[in-house]
């Protein structure tokens, strides 16, 4: 499935430790630092837009799994194991707050006013009891509200109006759609298997990606009517055969073209995807490594610089790299003009 787009691998920067999660964070500046929870290490690794090679590190809480923007020069990491969001700067760590039960998915609201920024974090409580959604006041680092959501909550994203919210409820297969106070759940949408986490479209503001723990698939929900609708339902393969199935950790848009990025959790396989009114597919995949199954593939997505030509860095859990790589669209080949008669 040779598509019109291609991905080259500039450099593999080691990190000797499990990036389960990259971000692109600005921390109030034009050129934002790429951001990664090493897992294992208790530890994030800061890496300069475009650099290639690791700046500086600052240790956290034990099991670092999930990482967000926020409203000033902090961001923020969701700490599995010692039940936080470790707050930290570009340098150090400045506080960390407790939270009811292990994170799993972490977002910013993107509220500028003071007083209305908020962070939204999920948390399980128990195999057996529904998660929590606890909102926390960026200005006084405190969790001023908590809603009870599905079971088993993972990754949540906002719209790009910020006024819903999307959580998958793996647990459920389910989406809660909640307000974007976190204190009231709007609608829920079932799903056709587990999700694992929400992304929304640069191209079109009403569509989100549903990934889906089950035979790597990908819904699309269209947030432009309300209860929103789901359909557009795909497989994604990292091979041609129809058991190579690709699970994806996320689904990232890459701002032009509508194309979308999902790395597959088993092999360091990537699948590009694109977009329309009519639904999505996959056009191409990608090998950055082994397109075998593996105990763990890839990662998360960061993108450096949005658009095409332009650069991501991919969280490979297999090699414990972080991978800077360049996709763009190549050039057609001119049409050979017939000569005159």
């Amino acid at each position: 499935m040779p598509s019109d787009y291609q991905i080259d691998v500039e450099c593999r920067i080691a990190l000797g430790g499990d990036p389960v999660a990259t971000k692109a964070i600005t921390f109030e500046s034009p050129d934002p630092y790429i951001v990664t929870a090493l897992s294992d290490q208790n530890r994030v690794v800061f890496v300069e837009s475009g650099a290639r090679e690791i700046s500086h590190d600052i240790s956290v809480g034990a099991g670092p799994c999930e990482i967000t923007r926020g409203g000033g020069a902090q961001a923020y990491i969701a700490c599995r194991d010692d039940c936080t969001v470790d707050v930290v700067n570009q340098r150090e760590r400045v506080r960390q707050i407790r939270l009811p039960g292990p994170p799993s998915g972490l977002a910013w609201n993107g509220a500028y006013r003071r007083g209305k920024r908020r962070i939204m974090v999920t948390c399980e409580t128990s195999p057996t009891e529904r998660g929590l959604l606890c909102v926390i006041d960026e200005d006084g680092l405190d969790i001023i509200h908590t809603l009870q959501i599905g079971h088993m909550p993972r990754g949540i994203c906002l719209d790009r109006h910020r006024k819903l919210l999307f959580i998958a409820n793996h647990g459920d297969d389910s989406v809660h759609i909640v307000d974007e106070t976190g204190r009231r759940i709007l609608h829920t949408v079932a799903t056709a298997g587990r999700p694992l986490g929400a992304n929304y479209s640069w191209a079109d503001r009403n569509h989100i990606i549903i990934s889906l723990d089950a035979g790597g698939v990908l819904q699309r929900l269209d947030a432009s009517r309300l209860p929103p609708e789901l359909s557009g339902l795909t497989a994604l393969r990292r091979g041609p055969s129809a058991r190579d199935t690709l699970t994806p950790s996320c689904c990232v848009p890459l701002g032009q073209d509508d194309l979308w990025l999902a790395p597959d959790r088993y092999s360091e396989t990537l699948a590009l995807i694109v977009s329309n009114d009519e639904g999505f597919e996959q056009i191409d995949r990608i090998a950055l490594g082994s397109a075998s199954a593996l105990e763990h593939g890839l990662g998360q997505i960061a993108v450096s610089t949005p658009g095409l030509p332009g650069f991501i860095y991919v969280a490979n859990r297999h090699q414990k790299q972080l991978v800077l790589a360049r996709i763009f669209k190549r050039p057609r080949p001119a049409r050979r003009r017939r000569p005159a008669r």
